[in-house]
């Protein structure tokens, strides 16, 4: 995970270093964004340096967590590059950082101990990305478009063992969507940004944008 967020770090600095040379307007975004994930049940071994517990050999001993199900909620924080198509008419591309989400930690269903003294699982998409692509047409302090979006969030499961995580498995789920947008242009610099996205997950946001 680690690794992952560090390219999407750099991929954020390249693009501000990038558009800062280029003639179109750079700007940061900040906001929140609410997807609706579907719910996805995690089955736990028990870990191996507890084979002590009862039916620890057996899959599925140490019992189950879930996440998503419901609105799984974001603080995203991304940058922006947006360019004139023509009089009224723009473009934009946006690359952030998801920050929030969910955490199922229980402990071992095979383990009554006190909790103290327990082993536990858990399940977690607390972060992930998003890249998008997005056109609107400017209409005095407003504007109206559409925008593009694949999200990439972050899943993973596993062990909670001596306050630390150590996870059993770990996948990227890619949320590909679009939708359409409206903008307030609260000063020249500073947009007020709200959209909906429809696709294998939809979403919603409100972005505050900022532009320099």
């Amino acid at each position: 995970m680690k690794k992952w967020l560090v390219w999407i770090l750099s991929a954020v600095v390249v693009v501000f270093s990038v558009s800062a040379k280029a003639e179109g307007n750079v700007g940061i975004m900040v906001g929140y964004e609410g997807f609706k994930l579907e719910k996805k049940t995690f089955v736990h071994d028990t870990h191996s340096d507890d084979s002590f517990l009862p039916n620890s050999g057996t899959p599925g001993s140490a019992g189950e967590t879930s996440i998503g199900g419901g609105l799984t909620s974001y603080l995203a924080i991304g940058a922006r590059y947006q360019d004139k198509v023509m009089d009224g008419l723009r473009y934009n591309l946006d690359l952030g950082i998801l920050f929030g989400g969910e955490r199922d930690q229980q402990q071992n269903a095979n383990d009554d101990r006190q909790a103290k003294n327990g082993s536990f699982i858990y399940s977690q998409d607390r972060v992930g990305g998003f890249v998008g692509a997005g056109l609107t047409h400017s209409i005095g302090n407003y504007y109206l478009g559409c925008q593009a979006q694949c999200a990439g969030i972050y899943q993973s499961s596993g062990w909670y063992r001596w306050g630390k995580d150590e996870a059993q498995e770990s996948t990227l789920e890619w949320y590909p969507s679009v939708g359409p947008k409206i903008g307030w242009l609260l000063t020249e610099e500073v947009h007020l940004e709200v959209g909906v996205q429809f696709g294998s997950a939809p979403s919603a946001s409100l972005m505050f944008v900022t532009l320099f």
